[in-house]
C-alpha cells in the first residue's frame, strides 16, 4: 500500500476517534438576568421606605399649576424584543422581568412582575394613568391640580386658589373635613394630632404616599402594597422567590430551586439538602439554578468536570475550554463532527465547524498531537473531552 496511503488512513482514523463536546444551551449558561429599577427619570424619592415612587419626567407644574406625572415604577416606552436597553439581550413575553424591562406580558395578571392594565388611584387624592406598553408599561401618579369644590387640597395650594384647602390651618385645633392634623398643636384644645413629617412605616414592601401638607393641615398617608420585581428595593413581593427577585431569600418547599437549596419539591428532604458535595453545590448554584434537566444532571454527575472547564484556575485554558463549548452550543456539532465534518471521509482536510476552537484547546494544529491530548487534562480539550463523555454516560437522554 502506498505511503501516502497509509498517512490519510491513519489521519482518518484519529479524527473518528477525537472526541468534543455535547450540545448544551447556551441561554441556561448566562448569568441570572438583571432585573429592572423601579423609579423615574426625574430621580428622588415620593417617600417612606418603599421607595417605589419618583418624580418623573413630567415635573412639576408649579402652585395651581399644570403639570407632569411622578412615575411609580420607572422609565416609560414601547416594548418590543430584543430590548437590550438594560444589557443582555432580554424577550417581552418570556415571562422573566430582565434587562430594562419594568413588566413582563408573559406573567399572568396579579402575579409579581405583571404589567399594568389599569391604575387605581392610591388614595382619593392621589391619581395615577397608565404610561407606556407592553413590557415598558407602568403607572404614573398624575400631578395634583389646585381645584375648588374637587374635596381635595395638594400640598402646593392654598385658599385663595382651591377652597378645598383649610382657612382655619394653624389654629392649633382640628377643624372640618378639610383638616386632618396641626403643625403646632394647641394643648388645651384637647387631644389634637400633629402633622406627621413623614409616612415612613419602616416596611420595604409597601410604598409609602403622603398627601397634603402641613401648611395646609392635611397631611395623610397612604400605603400600598408593592408587587413590582425590583432587585434592591429591599422587598420580596409575595410570589417571588431568587430567581425572580435578588431581594427574596431562598424557601425551602415552595418547589422551587434556588440558591443554596440541593432540591424542592418531589422527592427532596424537608431541608432541601441531600447531602451534596461542595462541587455539586457550587455548580448547581452557578449553572442550574433555573431547574433545566440537562445542567441539574451534569451538575449532580459531572460537577467536578464541568467546573474543570468553566471554572479553570488556568484562565488562559478555562477560556479555551469554554470557547470550544460555546462553538459547540451554536453549532450542534457532536463528537468528531466538531473538527472532521459531516461528510465522511471527509477529514483531510478537516471541516469542521469548531476547527480553530479544537486546535486552541489543544495548541497544536497537528491533527496526531490533536488526538493524543483529547484525555489530557493538562489541555483544555482533554477537560471539555472528559466532560462530554460524563455527558453521554449519565445524562444523555436530558442533554439532547
Amino acid at each position: 500500500m502506498a505511503v501516502g496511503s497509509v498517512l490519510r488512513r491513519c489521519a482518518l482514523s484519529m479524527c473518528l476517534a477525537l472526541g468534543a463536546c455535547s450540545v448544551l444551551d447556551e441561554e441556561r449558561l448566562q448569568p441570572l438576568p438583571t432585573l429592572f429599577n423601579t423609579g423615574g427619570s426625574g430621580g428622588g424619592a415620593m417617600s417612606g421606605s418603599g421607595g417605589q415612587a419618583s418624580t418623573g419626567s413630567g415635573g412639576s407644574g408649579g402652585v395651581g399649576g399644570g403639570g407632569g406625572a411622578v412615575s411609580t415604577g420607572g422609565n416609560a416606552g414601547d416594548a418590543g424584543p430584543p430590548d437590550t436597553d438594560g444589557g443582555d439581550e432580554t424577550w417581552c413575553g418570556d415571562g422573566l422581568v430582565s434587562g430594562s424591562e419594568l413588566c413582563d406580558t408573559g406573567i399572568e395578571a396579579g402575579e409579581p412582575g405583571a404589567c399594568p392594565t389599569e391604575c387605581p388611584p392610591l388614595t382619593e387624592c392621589v391619581l395615577r394613568a397608565l404610561n407606556g406598553s407592553g413590557c415598558r408599561a407602568e403607572c404614573v401618579v398624575l400631578q395634583a391640580q389646585c381645584e375648588d369644590d374637587d374635596g381635595c387640597c395638594p400640598g402646593n395650594c392654598m385658599p385663595s386658589n382651591d377652597d378645598d384647602c383649610s382657612a382655619s390651618c394653624g389654629d392649633g385645633v382640628v377643624q372640618g373635613e378639610n383638616e386632618t392634623c396641626e403643625p403646632e398643636p394647641n394643648v388645651d384644645a384637647g387631644e389634637v394630632m400633629a402633622c406627621p413629617e413623614s409616612c415612613d412605616d419602616q416596611d420595604a414592601c409597601t410604598m409609602d404616599v403622603m398627601s397634603g401638607s402641613a401648611m395646609n393641615c392635611n397631611v395623610a398617608c397612604a400605603y400600598v402594597e408593592i408587587t413590582a420585581l425590583a432587585a434592591g428595593d429591599g422587598c420580596c413581593p409575595d410570589g417571588a422567590n431568587t430567581l425572580t427577585d435578588p431581594d427574596c431569600d431562598p424557601v425551602c418547599g415552595n418547589d422551587v430551586r434556588e440558591r443554596g437549596e440541593d432540591c424542592d419539591g418531589a422527592g427532596c428532604n424537608e431541608a432541601c439538602d441531600l447531602d451534596y458535595t461542595a462541587d455539586q453545590r457550587q455548580c448547581l448554584d452557578t449553572y442550574a439554578v433555573q431547574n433545566d434537566a440537562c445542567n441539574l444532571c451534569l451538575c449532580t454527575q459531572c460537577a467536578e468536570l464541568k467546573l474543570n472547564c468553566f471554572e479553570d484556575t488556568n484562565e488562559a485554558r478555562g477560556e479555551r475550554c469554554v470557547d470550544l463549548q460555546a462553538c459547540v452550543r451554536e453549532s450542534g456539532c457532536f463528537d468528531t463532527t466538531c473538527f472532521c465534518g459531516y461528510i465522511p471521509g471527509a477529514c483531510i482536510p478537516p471541516t469542521g465547524p469548531c476547527i480553530p476552537e479544537v486546535q486552541a484547546a489543544a495548541e497544536t494544529t497537528n491533527a496526531f498531537d490533536i488526538e493524543g491530548r483529547k484525555t489530557d487534562a493538562d489541555y483544555a480539550i482533554g477537560r471539555s473531552y472528559a466532560l462530554d463523555v460524563c455527558r453521554v454516560n449519565e445524562c444523555d437522554s436530558v442533554c439532547n
